[in-house]
Order: C-alpha cells, then structure tokens, then sequence
C-alpha cells in the first residue's frame, strides 16, 4: 500500500533471492517490462479505494467479505489504515517466538523447557530461540569475549562494527527478540539496518577466519545456558 498524490515519484523494485540475477540477459529484462506494462494497463494497481468507498469499487473486485462481521466494520477498518499510515502500528506477528508460537512469556519459557529437554540446541536452531538469554546477558558476553566495552557496542557510531554485528546477530537468534527491539537496544539504529548489519556479517565471516572463530566460541557459551 502507498500513499498517492499527483506527480508523485514510485520506486519499483524487483530482485532475486539471495540477491541472484532475475534476468538472464537485456532481452529478458525487456520481455518482463513488458509483460509488467501490459498488466497494469490492464488490472489498477489497488483494490484499497473501494473497500472504504463504494463509489470507487471496480468490476473485477469482491469487497462484501471484508467488514461485513461487525457494524461499521468498513469504516473501523478505513481508520485504523489512516492511523497506521499517519503515525505506524504494531503488528503481533513482531512477537512470534520460533516463527511458531504467539503467547504469554510464561508459556513460552514452559515451552522451552519442554522442548529443551528433549533434543540438542545446537542441531535445531528452533530451540535456541525458545530457550532465550536475556538480552544483557547476551551483551555481557559478547564484550567480555571480544574484550570490548559495553557502552561502545551499543553506540550509533562505533569503531567495532564487526563486534557490534556479532551482537546484533546474537541477540536475534537467541533473546528472541525482533530487529527493531534490536535496533532500539543498539544506538537507536533503523531495523533495517539492523537487517544489513546481519547480512553484511554473514559475508565478513565468508573470508574472516578470526571473526567467524569469535563468533562460534560466543556461540559454544550461549548453547551452555
């Protein structure tokens, strides 16, 4: 969804998997464009218009389902879109534990106990996120194998961008919390940059013997809790 107005400027992005190649040469990049013209020639770009206002619905859209389950529901649902777009909203799936579980942190810290007992944290990367470490604690780690003081991790502008990325990646994968939380934690960094500090880790350790080392005996101490 966007916000539209005339004269506006759009930027369409289309990328591969992994950041692969999606065009195996210009004549197929071409081909797509067109296919994607004529698809928009074709078929408007949102259906959102005539959800929240009839005089507005078009031939090829079925808008009766949404709303129908509560008086005013059309209207409640127009609003709450307005609001989100004016000031953003949260979203509960940011709280899924393990891509699977939405609850109460008692039931989760239950769930890992069970889960826990039964198999191997390091072979079922699910568990480590069930059996959270407190996110300090994660940070106490972190700077004492690394030899790096706390306070400098958790600036915006830091000279230990490698150690602040182990962190990141860390706190992801085991205090189970999301990357805005993440990013908030460390100098109030955007969650997507927090996104490209993880991928641009991924990459360093590729030919970073040193760092990926660090990174694995980091990981030994948090299996061991």
């Amino acid at each position: 969804m966007r916000i539209q107005y005339p004269h506006a400027y759009y930027h369409v992005t289309c990328r591969g998997n992994d950041r692969r190649s999606i065009y195996r040469d210009d004549r197929d990049r071409e081909l797509f464009l067109e296919r994607l013209r004529t698809s928009l020639e074709r078929y408007k770009w949102s259906s959102l218009p005539g959800y929240l206002d009839p005089s507005k619905r078009q031939r090829w859209g079925s808008y009766e389902e949404v709303g129908r389950e509560r008086r005013n529901g059309k209207k409640v649902s127009g609003e709450f879109i307005e609001d989100g777009l004016r000031e953003g909203y949260e979203t509960p799936w940011e709280k899924v534990t393990g891509q699977v579980a939405l609850a109460r942190e008692e039931f989760v810290a239950d769930l890992g106990k069970r889960v826990g007992s039964r198999t191997s944290r390091r072979e079922q990367p699910s568990v480590k996120t069930f059996q959270r470490v407190q996110p300090e604690k994660v940070l106490s780690i972190v700077s004492r194998k690394l030899k790096v003081k706390r306070e400098d991790l958790v600036r915006r502008r830091t000279g230990y961008r490698n150690e602040r990325a182990i962190a990141i990646d860390l706190l992801y994968r085991y205090s189970a919390i999301n990357q805005r939380e993440i990013g908030k934690r460390l100098g109030a960094l955007d969650y997507s940059a927090v996104r490209r500090e993880r991928t641009r880790l991924r990459e360093r350790i590729k030919v970073d013997r040193r760092l990926g080392k660090s990174l694995r005996e980091i990981e030994e101490v948090l299996d061991q809790r």
